[in-house]
């Protein structure tokens, strides 16, 4: 079943890069090694496919079943046939990642990043490993340069915000709050999270504000926020 998805991706993708489009197949291999081939058959159509994409292809199958252990032997793969390749670094971090390898998982990332800068998301993944493994401090740098490049991405706000409220520093938390609550005004979380930053910052009508917000939008544990605090 992964094998039949993973060849009609591949031939997907060849149909889409073929003819006068100006980015081709070769091209979208990221640092492809050249004559590291393999050949894939698919209704009698020889399909001549880089050995190292193959394997990085197969590998995100195997990640999207959550055969976290059968990705990152093909992502192993990838890298051992093509050792610049980025995006195969990028991926077997988020893979180790899953498998509560943070330390290895930094590692990959600061490979992708060498390898291509433009590799923003490493960022941030590399962030939440460090959060993972309570270098707080060593994460908020990570998030703030990921909202550099994607300032509207929610997720980089949400953590950074994290990482600030672990270390108490409740301004800068609640800074990132506004962020979230900007982004995503229907979010309930939003409005719970922030009310407990302004809480800590003794703005007890604000936070109470806030916890009802988020209750009016369905977070039922909001009121439970407000009967304790507010009354």
């Amino acid at each position: 079943m992964k094998k039949s998805f993973l060849l009609i991706l591949i031939i997907g993708l060849t149909s889409l890069f073929r003819g006068g489009n100006a980015r081709t197949f070769n091209s979208f291999v990221n640092n492809k090694l050249p004559n590291s081939t393999i050949k894939l058959k698919h209704n009698e159509r020889s399909i001549q496919v880089d050995s190292a994409f193959y394997y990085y292809l197969n590998a995100g199958v195997k990640f999207e079943a959550e055969d976290y252990l059968g990705a990152l032997n093909d992502y192993n793969m990838a890298i051992r046939i093509n050792s610049k390749y980025s995006r195969a670094y990028y991926e077997r971090g988020k893979t180790k990642a899953e498998l509560y390898d943070y330390i290895h998982a930094i590692a990959d990332y600061n490979t992708a990043l060498e390898l291509n800068p433009k590799l923003y998301y490493s960022y941030y993944h590399r962030g939440m490993a460090k959060l993972s493994l309570k270098d707080n401090r060593g994460a908020i740098p990570d998030f703030t340069k990921f909202i550099q490049f994607y300032p509207n991405n929610v997720s980089g706000y949400h953590s950074r915000g994290i990482a600030y409220a672990i270390l108490k520093n409740w301004k800068a938390a609640l800074i990132d709050r506004n962020k979230v609550v900007q982004l995503k005004p229907k979010d309930p979380m939003a409005y719970y999270d922030r009310g407990n930053m302004k809480f800590m910052l003794k703005d007890i009508n604000g936070a109470c504000l806030d916890w009802s917000k988020s209750g009016e939008l369905g977070y039922a544990e909001a009121y439970n926020s407000i009967k304790n605090n507010c009354n």
